[in-house]
């Protein structure tokens, strides 16, 4: 159990430092082709943070273990959104921008909604067992092409915005986003399996580790 621990904690490790050289590098990139601040910050940083999470539960499905992805959202969202903002505003008082209320908290809340009700199959459709189908997939990734098109609409408010000079040239920009995603990949086929074997050495589900982790707030931490 002991290797098992010490396994777990490198491919945190691994996770933590591949999303964070995949985001420079990203960005990086990202800025050398000349595309907009607003554009990197919401989608490549966006989705850079949330590398880890896409990884462990890509992996884990791959493995057969489901309890482990819907653990490892959950987990992710409830930290967010409780832990990590109300950390950061005890630190500092957090600025809310009308547009966030107006447009983007109703977008999360809708969204989230949504994944409740596709989730409710025994009590909807009089189904065996609950379940986030194929069909659910599809709707679920539609919402997220509406998300899409609001980012390039903030885009195009933003085009007057002034550039910034990229961090890295772009060859040694494209290195980080390869090195990044080495390290996600690596990193998180080290979590789920040694995560599995915990829960099994431990007799808890998968769920319970990964919705229980403090691995989200150690990431935030070292992004800012």
């Amino acid at each position: 159990m002991i290797w098992n621990i010490l396994l777990l904690i490198v491919g945190f490790v691994l996770l933590i430092k591949g999303a964070d050289v995949f985001v420079d590098g990203a960005s990086s990139s990202a800025q050398n082709f000349k595309v907009s601040k607003i554009l990197i910050g919401l989608t490549i940083v966006a989705f850079g943070t949330s590398a880890p999470e896409l990884a462990v539960s890509l992996s884990a499905l791959a493995s057969g273990s489901t309890d482990m992805v819907l653990g490892n959202v959950i987990g992710s969202c409830i930290l967010n959104v409780l832990l990590i903002i109300g950390v950061a505003a005890v630190i500092h008082p957090i600025d809310i921008k009308d547009n966030t209320i107006k447009k983007e908290l109703p977008l999360t809340l809708l969204i989230s909604t949504l994944l409740v009700v596709l989730m409710l199959d025994i009590k909807i459709n009089n189904e065996a067992i609950n379940q986030v189908t194929r069909s659910d997939a599809i709707v679920i990734l539609l919402f997220f092409l509406v998300f899409v098109y609001y980012l390039i609409s903030l885009v195009k408010k933003k085009k007057g915005e002034k550039e910034e000079k990229p961090k890295f040239g772009l060859f040694i920009s494209l290195i980080l986003v390869g090195v990044g995603l080495v390290g996600i990949v690596f990193g998180s086929d080290m979590v789920v399996d040694n995560a599995k074997a915990l829960a099994t050495a431990l007799g808890v589900s998968d769920r319970f580790i990964h919705t229980n982790r403090f691995c989200r707030f150690i990431t935030c931490i070292c992004y800012n």
